[in-house]
């Protein structure tokens, strides 16, 4: 109980003291308006469905863990705080999704996997992993005619 305690002071203090300094203040406005910018491109992107470009912009939650992550140590407390909310929405999704797909590949007909193979699938299902084809392609030894 005396830890919490001292932890709701530190952040306190900690807020207080980031309010007050106009470097960091300035720091979280300039991101606010990354965001908004971001947000305005993706609408009028989607709005012509420029998929691919869209995807090419900075991902907003990549800015805002990067300017929380700047904040020097003596800004710990509320770095903890602020980093653990931020990330406790898409963890939970993260947790769903990852049990949905669990349930999908292991389904009854497909009980037996190896652990190993079961790997290999929710990897597959929960990464960005797109394989380079063409440089596949080129490293594998093509076969001969007889």
């Amino acid at each position: 109980m005396a830890k919490r305690k001292k932890d709701e002071e530190d952040f306190e203090a900690e807020l207080a003291d980031l309010k007050a300094s106009d470097m960091w203040v300035n720091k979280f406005k300039s991101l606010n308006e990354d965001l908004e910018r971001i947000v305005r491109q993706k609408a009028e992107l989607a709005s012509k469905h420029m998929w691919t470009e869209m995807k090419k912009l900075q991902p907003e939650d990549q800015l805002i863990i990067k300017t929380w992550n700047a904040l020097p140590v003596t800004y710990d407390t509320l770095k903890r705080v602020s980093i653990a909310v931020l990330t406790m929405f898409g963890s939970t999704y993260s947790c769903e999704q990852s049990f949905s797909h669990l349930k999908n590949i292991k389904s009854n007909l497909r009980s037996r996997l190896t652990d190993e193979s079961l790997n290999a699938c929710m990897k597959l299902n929960l990464t960005k992993y797109q394989p380079d084809y063409k440089a596949i392609s080129k490293s594998m030894q093509h076969q001969k005619s007889h």
